[in-house]
Protein backbone atom coordinates (compact mmCIF):
# COMPACT_ATOMS: atom_id res chain seq x y z
CA UNK A 1 0.00 0.00 0.00
CA UNK A 2 1.45 3.33 -1.09
CA UNK A 3 0.01 6.50 0.45
CA UNK A 4 0.42 10.13 -0.49
CA UNK A 5 -0.99 13.08 1.41
CA UNK A 6 -0.33 16.53 -0.04
CA UNK A 7 0.85 19.21 2.35
CA UNK A 8 -1.77 21.85 2.88
CA UNK A 9 -0.81 25.48 2.50
CA UNK A 10 -3.49 27.02 4.65
CA UNK A 11 -2.22 30.63 4.60
CA UNK A 12 -3.65 31.44 1.14
CA UNK A 13 -6.92 29.67 1.85
CA UNK A 14 -7.32 31.40 5.19
CA UNK A 15 -6.56 34.80 3.64
CA UNK A 16 -9.17 34.29 0.92
CA UNK A 17 -11.82 33.10 3.39
CA UNK A 18 -11.11 35.90 5.85
CA UNK A 19 -11.20 38.59 3.16
CA UNK A 20 -14.52 37.28 1.82
CA UNK A 21 -16.03 37.25 5.32
CA UNK A 22 -14.80 40.79 6.05
CA UNK A 23 -16.14 42.00 2.70
CA UNK A 24 -19.55 40.50 3.45
CA UNK A 25 -19.72 42.00 6.92
CA UNK A 26 -18.70 45.41 5.55
CA UNK A 27 -21.49 45.29 2.96
CA UNK A 28 -24.04 44.37 5.66
CA UNK A 29 -22.84 47.12 8.01
CA UNK A 30 -22.82 49.65 5.17
CA UNK A 31 -26.37 48.64 4.24
CA UNK A 32 -27.49 49.27 7.83
CA UNK A 33 -25.75 52.65 8.11
CA UNK A 34 -27.67 55.93 8.05
CA UNK A 35 -25.61 57.28 5.15
CA UNK A 36 -26.75 54.47 2.90
CA UNK A 37 -30.38 54.57 4.01
CA UNK A 38 -30.57 58.33 3.49
CA UNK A 39 -29.05 58.08 0.01
CA UNK A 40 -30.78 54.97 -1.38
CA UNK A 41 -33.80 54.67 0.85
CA UNK A 42 -34.99 52.12 3.36
CA UNK A 43 -36.82 50.08 0.71
CA UNK A 44 -33.63 48.65 -0.84
CA UNK A 45 -31.60 47.86 2.29
CA UNK A 46 -32.69 44.21 2.23
CA UNK A 47 -31.15 43.72 -1.22
CA UNK A 48 -27.72 44.86 -0.05
CA UNK A 49 -27.98 42.73 3.07
CA UNK A 50 -28.60 39.68 0.89
CA UNK A 51 -25.66 40.68 -1.31
CA UNK A 52 -23.57 40.91 1.88
CA UNK A 53 -24.53 37.38 2.88
CA UNK A 54 -23.18 35.90 -0.38
CA UNK A 55 -19.45 36.50 0.37
CA UNK A 56 -19.96 35.17 3.90
CA UNK A 57 -21.51 31.96 2.50
CA UNK A 58 -18.67 31.65 -0.01
CA UNK A 59 -16.19 32.06 2.85
CA UNK A 60 -17.86 29.27 4.82
CA UNK A 61 -17.91 26.93 1.80
CA UNK A 62 -14.27 27.62 0.88
CA UNK A 63 -13.08 27.19 4.45
CA UNK A 64 -14.88 23.84 4.66
CA UNK A 65 -13.34 22.72 1.37
CA UNK A 66 -9.75 23.95 1.76
CA UNK A 67 -9.12 24.54 5.47
CA UNK A 68 -10.96 21.68 7.16
CA UNK A 69 -10.67 19.03 4.44
CA UNK A 70 -7.65 17.04 3.31
CA UNK A 71 -7.23 14.16 0.85
CA UNK A 72 -5.13 11.01 1.05
CA UNK A 73 -4.34 9.09 -2.15
CA UNK A 74 -3.72 5.36 -1.78
CA UNK A 75 -2.48 2.72 -4.20
CA UNK A 76 -4.03 -0.38 -2.64
CA UNK A 77 -2.22 -3.50 -3.82
CA UNK A 78 -4.43 -5.85 -1.84
CA UNK A 79 -6.41 -8.06 -4.21
CA UNK A 80 -9.98 -8.85 -3.18
CA UNK A 81 -12.78 -11.03 -4.51
CA UNK A 82 -14.32 -7.99 -6.21
CA UNK A 83 -11.24 -6.95 -8.16
CA UNK A 84 -8.43 -8.92 -9.75
CA UNK A 85 -6.09 -5.93 -9.87
CA UNK A 86 -4.95 -3.20 -7.46
CA UNK A 87 -7.04 -0.12 -6.85
CA UNK A 88 -6.45 3.61 -6.67
CA UNK A 89 -8.41 5.04 -3.73
CA UNK A 90 -8.97 8.57 -2.47
CA UNK A 91 -9.92 9.21 1.14
CA UNK A 92 -11.44 12.43 2.47
CA UNK A 93 -10.04 13.51 5.83
CA UNK A 94 -12.01 15.94 8.00
CA UNK A 95 -10.45 16.22 11.42
CA UNK A 96 -10.10 12.70 12.79
CA UNK A 97 -12.77 11.33 10.44
CA UNK A 98 -11.66 9.37 7.39
CA UNK A 99 -14.25 8.91 4.66
CA UNK A 100 -13.95 6.63 1.67
CA UNK A 101 -14.39 9.01 -1.24
CA UNK A 102 -13.37 7.37 -4.51
CA UNK A 103 -11.93 4.03 -5.59
CA UNK A 104 -11.04 2.83 -9.09
CA UNK A 105 -9.49 -0.37 -10.36
CA UNK A 106 -6.30 0.13 -12.32
CA UNK A 107 -7.92 -1.77 -15.18
CA UNK A 108 -10.30 1.23 -15.60
CA UNK A 109 -7.57 3.87 -15.54
CA UNK A 110 -6.35 5.16 -18.88
CA UNK A 111 -3.55 7.64 -18.19
CA UNK A 112 -1.90 10.07 -15.81
CA UNK A 113 -0.51 13.36 -17.03
CA UNK A 114 0.29 16.80 -15.75
CA UNK A 115 -2.82 18.97 -15.77
CA UNK A 116 -1.15 21.49 -18.08
CA UNK A 117 -0.81 18.79 -20.75
CA UNK A 118 -4.45 17.68 -20.80
CA UNK A 119 -7.35 18.76 -22.95
CA UNK A 120 -10.54 19.86 -21.29
CA UNK A 121 -13.01 16.99 -21.16
CA UNK A 122 -16.71 17.30 -21.88
CA UNK A 123 -17.48 14.55 -19.39
CA UNK A 124 -17.25 14.26 -15.64
CA UNK A 125 -14.24 15.83 -13.93
CA UNK A 126 -13.65 15.86 -10.17
CA UNK A 127 -11.10 17.93 -8.29
CA UNK A 128 -9.44 16.22 -5.33
CA UNK A 129 -6.72 18.82 -4.68
CA UNK A 130 -6.06 19.91 -1.10
CA UNK A 131 -4.96 23.45 -2.00
CA UNK A 132 -6.86 26.03 -4.06
CA UNK A 133 -3.86 27.03 -6.21
CA UNK A 134 -1.94 23.75 -6.34
CA UNK A 135 1.15 23.59 -8.53
CA UNK A 136 1.68 19.82 -8.89
CA UNK A 137 -1.71 18.79 -10.26
CA UNK A 138 -2.09 15.59 -12.25
CA UNK A 139 -5.04 14.44 -14.32
CA UNK A 140 -5.98 10.78 -13.89
CA UNK A 141 -8.22 9.70 -16.76
CA UNK A 142 -10.48 6.69 -16.43
CA UNK A 143 -13.46 5.04 -18.09
CA UNK A 144 -16.92 5.50 -16.58
CA UNK A 145 -19.93 4.08 -18.42
CA UNK A 146 -17.93 3.90 -21.67
CA UNK A 147 -17.06 7.61 -21.42
CA UNK A 148 -13.79 9.15 -20.50
CA UNK A 149 -13.76 10.96 -17.14
CA UNK A 150 -11.00 12.58 -15.10
CA UNK A 151 -9.82 13.11 -11.53
CA UNK A 152 -7.49 15.95 -10.63
CA UNK A 153 -5.11 15.09 -7.81
CA UNK A 154 -2.28 17.01 -6.18
CA UNK A 155 0.82 14.82 -5.87
CA UNK A 156 4.51 14.72 -6.61
CA UNK A 157 6.09 13.21 -9.70
CA UNK A 158 7.14 9.96 -8.02
CA UNK A 159 3.60 9.13 -6.89
CA UNK A 160 2.26 9.96 -10.37
CA UNK A 161 4.87 7.65 -11.90
CA UNK A 162 3.79 4.88 -9.49
CA UNK A 163 0.22 5.29 -10.74
CA UNK A 164 1.43 5.23 -14.34
CA UNK A 165 3.45 2.06 -13.69
CA UNK A 166 0.35 0.33 -12.33
CA UNK A 167 -1.72 1.54 -15.29
CA UNK A 168 0.86 0.10 -17.69
CA UNK A 169 0.95 -3.15 -15.75
CA UNK A 170 -2.77 -3.75 -15.08
CA UNK A 171 -4.55 -1.61 -17.65
CA UNK A 172 -3.68 -3.76 -20.66
CA UNK A 173 -7.14 -5.31 -21.04
CA UNK A 174 -8.80 -1.93 -21.39
CA UNK A 175 -6.17 -0.55 -23.79
CA UNK A 176 -6.40 -3.51 -26.13
CA UNK A 177 -10.18 -3.17 -26.29
CA UNK A 178 -9.77 0.48 -27.29
CA UNK A 179 -7.42 -0.43 -30.12
CA UNK A 180 -10.04 -2.78 -31.56
CA UNK A 181 -12.72 -0.06 -31.77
Amino acid sequence: MIKYQPKQKKAKSAAICLSLAICGFCIIIFAKSHIFSDYIGVNYMWAFQIIGILPILASIMLSDRFLFTDYVYVIDELLTEDSACPRFCIYLMQGSKRKYSYCLDFSNLISVSSSGNTKKLDSQTTNFCSNPFAKNVYCVKYMCDEKEAALYIECDETFASEILNRINQYGTTLKTSFKNL
